[in-house]
């Protein structure tokens, strides 16, 4: 999951608001769930954590005016010359939906996944819960930069898609090594790997298809300049012939 992050944040021209509020979500909910661990790990509830007078919260101080413009004039470019935009709009959704309906099961019953899929001879304790519960929380960050992704610019778009499929490679070659390698999964298991696997194809095909909406939107704006260079020789020619 950084790793994809962090792909869309180096490759992004611009990264958007809503990627840092995924973000803060994510963290909020990742030091909740820190808290509420290291509450019940501790013997007496009298040692809980106190947090300090010295940790605030940082505010992201955004500026720059005219890359606002700049990404208003794409949108609004990207809706005016592309009329198939709505279709992408609907697959981005869904995956926001998978997305956020998986980290909703991995934070609200971490046990129950966990064992179901992991092998009895395994113990469970309280970090793995935590484990569970944080990588619901960093799932939700990605299912509210989903969501709202259709006010991306193209390029914007793109990079994030490949970014969910680096992050959804990630995890199919995590679960090969813990299914095959490991052994630790149960044959169970065996479900949401094939849905994991599959869901690649899916966001590969959202990747070309928002490929093909950027080409055609380019060309058509490649035809307007033409068009534009060679209306005043046209002028010219037809005021010599008057």
């Amino acid at each position: 999951l950084q790793i994809a992050y962090a792909y869309f944040l180096v490759y992004a021209p611009r990264a958007d608001r809503s990627v840092f509020f995924g973000r803060f979500i994510s963290a909020l909910m990742i030091l909740t769930s820190h808290l509420f661990t290291t509450y019940r790990l501790y013997e007496t509830n009298a040692r809980g954590v106190r947090l300090n007078h010295q940790v605030v919260f940082k505010y992201l101080l955004l500026s720059g005016y005219n890359e606002e413009i700049d990404a208003m004039c794409q949108r609004t470019r990207r809706w005016v010359e592309t009329r198939d935009t709505r279709s992408t709009d609907n697959l981005l959704f869904f995956d926001s939906a998978f997305i956020a309906s998986n980290a909703f099961l991995h934070f609200a019953f971490p046990h129950q996944i966990l064992k179901t899929t992991i092998k009895s001879e395994y113990a469970l304790d309280a970090v793995h819960l935590m484990l569970a519960r944080q990588y619901g929380a960093y799932l939700i960050a990605f299912a509210f930069v989903s969501v709202l992704a259709v006010h991306f610019t193209l390029k914007n778009q793109r990079i994030y898609v490949l970014s969910r499929i680096i992050m959804q490679m990630s995890m199919v070659v995590l679960n090969v090594l813990g299914h095959w390698s490991d052994s630790v999964y149960h044959t169970q298991h065996i479900i949401p790997f094939m849905i994991s696997a599959f869901y690649i194809t899916f966001l590969i095909s959202l990747f070309y298809r928002l490929q093909r909406i950027d080409d055609r939107a380019w060309n058509g704006e490649k035809i307007t300049i033409t068009r534009r260079m060679k209306s005043p020789s046209m002028e010219g020619r037809h005021e010599k012939k008057v």
